[in-house]
């Protein structure tokens, strides 16, 4: 079953200036496509759960927290950082 992956403004803005500030950039693109290709196929699969539908994924650099709504098959980004 393959789910719809929505990045909040927010989220989407950290990545941004995650992608500005980064040193290696590649890394950094990387990390994200693996990520949006992990939640995907297989959000509840990958990453730890958290409060309520809530989980976060480590892919580094990135950690990234998100929501899983099994009855939509979607997936809301809601933060990524650096670590």
């Amino acid at each position: 079953m393959r789910f719809t992956v929505v990045c909040s403004r927010a989220a989407d803005g950290e990545l941004a200036a995650l992608w500005l500030a980064g040193v290696d950039r590649g890394a950094v693109t990387d990390a994200a496509l693996t990520i949006e290709s992990l939640l995907e196929t297989m959000p509840l699969e990958c990453g730890e759960s958290r409060d309520g539908n809530t989980r976060i994924l480590f892919v580094p650099p990135l950690g990234v927290r998100y929501a899983v709504f099994l009855e939509d098959r979607r997936v809301d980004i809601v933060q990524f950082w650096s670590f």
